[in-house]
């Protein structure tokens, strides 16, 4: 039982779906990305938290970016409103969120159309709690480098909200439609954009 003392995080959800993760039927992560399960206070322990137990018939730990499966993520951030998205990408799971999307990048790219790319695309990710993150994203002749906080040449810098970003990583956000909208900005080459928006294959929900 729950002392007087403050928590240093409270994680609250239903009665049924506590119980499917005690069962181990459910994910945690894609139920925080839900927004099925909220967390408050130290975003951060809940993670090492969920790092550090296994679910009953499981074979890893209770919350394991890295053991997600792509079309499922796109499913739940599909369905999940644009509000919770934004909660989301300007917490504590930010960083998680961002290194996983660039560390899977390179998985995606169609290599028949990576082999005649040579560009270097900036993203700048609005909406997090310490201002932009930007990730430099470099495609030579199919070999590609991910650069954090990457500085020098790039071709052209694609800016976006955090959750617009992440819609966008899911096949859940149409580029151009949102670049009309106002909601992504292309600053320099346009055409590299769309090259490296053909050049990538991310599996979604719709297939």
């Amino acid at each position: 039982p729950a002392g007087a003392n403050e928590p240093d995080v409270t994680i609250s959800t239903d009665a049924l779906t506590f119980l499917r993760l005690l069962s181990g039927t459910a994910s945690a992560a894609l139920l925080v990305l839900a927004g099925t399960i909220k967390v408050s206070g130290d975003e951060e322990l809940a993670l090492q938290t969920g790092g550090v137990f296994r679910g009953p018939g499981q074979e890893g730990v209770a919350v394991d970016p890295t053991a997600l499966d792509a079309v499922q993520v796109a499913g739940v951030i599909a369905m999940a409103k644009d509000s919770h998205l934004q909660d989301v990408m300007r917490g504590g799971f930010r960083g998680v969120v961002l290194g996983e999307i660039f560390r899977r990048f390179p998985e995606y790219l169609d290599q028949r159309s990576a082999d005649k790319l040579k560009l270097a695309a900036c993203f700048k990710i609005g909406g997090g709690p310490n201002g932009d993150d930007r990730y430099l994203v470099e495609i030579d002749r199919g070999d590609v480098t991910i650069t954090p906080e990457g500085e020098g040449k790039r071709s052209v810098t694609i800016a976006l909200g955090g959750a617009e970003f992440l819609k966008l990583a899911t096949g859940n956000l149409n580029p151009t439609i949102a670049f009309m909208k106002g909601k992504l900005k292309v600053k320099g080459d346009l055409a590299s954009a769309l090259a490296r928006s053909g050049a990538v294959r991310i599996p979604s929900a719709k297939g």
